[in-house]
């Protein structure tokens, strides 16, 4: 009995391993696939850049 609850969670990891490596190659491909076409603003993070630099 312990030892299938052992599988069971072991196999739930692995899932929730599987589902969070595609999404993160879908938002990956996303954000490359918005930075080709030439768009601004692709970054989920936005960088702000001071005006007074000098």
């Amino acid at each position: 009995m312990l030892v299938n609850l052992a599988a069971f969670l072991f196999v739930l990891m692995l899932v929730g391993a599987g589902y969070w490596l595609a999404d993160t190659m879908a938002r990956m491909r996303k954000d490359q696939d918005c930075v080709l076409s030439g768009r601004r603003g692709c970054s989920p993070v936005s960088i702000e850049i001071p005006r007074n630099r000098w």
